[in-house]
């Protein structure tokens, strides 16, 4: 069950190690006491970059049009009935019609399949562009140069937020901010490009393993240049 996106290379390297394995992506919550959709090891190969489908006890959709990103929701035998002793919590995340709030944001495309995007909380807001720090992160993993990033949106005067990003370079690689720049610049709007960078020996993670990004935002407001 994961709680952040495989790291490059991991599938192959798994595969390549492990070659009668079957593999499994699989998303779940707490509050699902269980998975709620699977990749199925048939499936990576036509279906990379998913989570794959609901399981069959879960139903899923998001709060927008068929294609276009939005908060994943679901429903189901699985999910939780609510928060012990905090009403209030319990209705601002599970509706009248039972449908839970995950907090990730997702797409979900015709035959069902969900590419995670980003968690509501980390999406950047440059302008009135939504940047995906997930996806954006995946982008700078790429570069041949990054071993691991992580991005989080800064305060800014003239756009609400910047996008920072945070990069472990692979030992012995030069890369360099603006290197990295051009890389996003190729594949993404300008308004995605990371305004400030920042090579770190290691990113911070929680106790699940997740990188800190509330850490990383500390940081970053402390450190990037006012404009």
């Amino acid at each position: 069950m994961r709680g952040s996106p495989w790291p490059p290379g991991m599938e192959e390297a798994l595969r390549a190690r492990l070659p009668g394995a079957r593999l499994h992506d699989v998303y779940g919550l707490s509050q699902t006491h269980s998975p709620a959709t699977v990749l199925g090891d048939g499936d990576f190969a036509r279906h990379a970059g998913t989570i794959g489908r609901a399981v069959p006890c879960v139903e899923l959709r998001v709060d927008a049009p068929q294609g276009e990103p939005g908060e994943l929701l679901l429903r189901g035998s699985v999910v939780t009935s609510g928060y012990a002793g905090d009403p209030d919590a319990t209705a601002a995340a599970i509706g009248p019609d039972g449908w839970f709030r995950t907090g990730d944001v997702a797409r979900v495309d015709a035959d069902g399949y969900v590419t995670l995007l980003d968690r509501v909380k980390d999406l950047v807001n440059r302008g009135g562009h939504k940047v995906f720090s997930a996806e954006l992160e995946r982008v700078l993993r790429e570069h041949e140069g990054v071993a691991d990033a992580a991005v989080v949106g800064v305060p800014d005067a003239v756009g609400e937020e910047l996008v920072a990003a945070f990069v472990v370079l692979v030992d012995g690689a030069g890369t360099t901010a603006a290197d990295l720049r051009r890389h996003v610049a190729r594949v993404h709007s300008d308004y995605a490009v990371p305004r400030w960078v920042q090579v770190v020996d290691e990113l911070p993670r929680g106790a699940t393993g997740r990188t800190d990004k509330s850490q990383l935002r500390r940081d970053a407001v402390g450190r990037v240049p006012a404009r």
